[in-house]
């Protein structure tokens, strides 16, 4: 599986490390453009192992509670093995693929 998140264009991310530069915690900080208005922080698109979409929604942070609620949901969270036999199958890689192509 691969959690793809992309950061918006409102927001900017800092990465916090420990002692040895390992990466420990990602720190937002939102562009608000109002005081009670929201911002999109970032993006994020959850992927099978085979490319299958898994999930895909955005994180919204809101200027009056600050409050982070998950936005945009396109599409039902679906694990891989729930999938039907054949939607397996149309995720699955094409034999014309090489194994290390993203």
């Amino acid at each position: 599986m691969k959690v793809r998140v992309d950061i918006s264009p409102d927001a900017t991310m800092t990465v916090i490390e420990d002692g040895d530069g390992n990466p420990i915690a990602i720190e937002f900080e939102p562009l608000f453009v109002g005081r009670n208005s929201q911002v999109t922080l970032a993006y994020v698109q959850v992927n099978s192992d085979h490319k299958a979409i898994l999930d895909r929604f955005s994180l919204v942070v809101s200027g009056k509670t600050g409050t982070i609620t998950k936005k945009s949901r396109l599409i039902t969270a679906k694990a891989f093995v729930d999938l039907e036999d054949s939607e397996k199958a149309q995720s699955a890689p094409k034999e014309d693929e090489e194994e290390g192509e993203e």
